[in-house]
């Protein structure tokens, strides 16, 4: 694996990051916005917990990313 794949695999790693955690931040000030909806607030719990096991699953993809092709 060259320098260039790797340089792409930490450059995609920190945008992933990044997305995640702007999501995540939107995710948790509508779950105190509407702390009294319990409907509300289940699905937000939910759709924090979906987007942390779907960051696990892309973070381990990009680890195991391998190419010949530069």
């Amino acid at each position: 694996m060259t320098e260039h794949v790797n340089y792409y695999k930490i450059k995609t790693t920190k945008k992933l990051i990044e997305l995640a955690n702007d999501h995540r931040n939107k995710l948790l000030s509508e779950l105190v916005d509407y702390a009294t909806d319990p409907v509300i607030v289940k699905r937000r719990l939910r759709m924090l917990s979906q987007l942390s096991h779907l960051e696990s699953q892309l973070l381990s993809k990009i680890q195991s990313f391998e190419t010949a092709d530069v």
